[in-house]
């Protein structure tokens, strides 16, 4: 049988003793550590949100600026290829007027001499049939 006597409740005083400077020298600081850590974790949570709030608005302003630029591009390219082909245009309209008026020159000067040269060959015509007739006929006739 167990018996009950003064060391028992000296044991339980020093137990208690023993559970209040554990708990003023070991529970408490390590609970004020964890707590301290728990605040320095949470803080850095935020921070982490809050940069992670302000790179997705980032990305968004940037993503805008991007497209805005690429349509901006779309219409100046757009702009300047219409700009091209007008130019084109009328750089073939001014060689088609400057070869029509070519051709028309040619036409003309080629008309002139073909005109000048069924001049000359009229002229030389009755001279040439009166030296064919005479060596063929082997006789003057004028």
């Amino acid at each position: 049988m167990v018996s009950i006597d003064y060391s028992v409740f000296l044991q339980v005083a020093n137990f208690i003793v023993l559970l209040i400077i554990l708990n003023f020298f070991l529970f408490k600081p390590i609970i004020k550590a964890l707590n301290e850590r728990r605040q320095k974790i949470d803080a850095a949570d935020q921070d982490c949100r809050k940069l992670e709030t302000d790179l997705a608005e980032r990305i968004a302003v940037y993503e805008s600026r991007l497209n805005q630029a690429r349509i901006e591009a779309s219409n100046v390219r757009h702009r300047l290829v219409n700009e091209a082909k007008e130019a084109a245009a009328r750089v073939m309209d001014e060689v088609n007027r400057d070869v029509l008026e070519t051709g028309s020159e040619f036409e003309r000067n080629m008309r002139a001499e073909v005109d000048r040269c069924r001049e000359l060959l009229r002229s030389q015509s009755e001279w040439l049939s009166v030296e064919i007739t005479e060596t063929v006929l082997g006789r003057s006739i004028r």
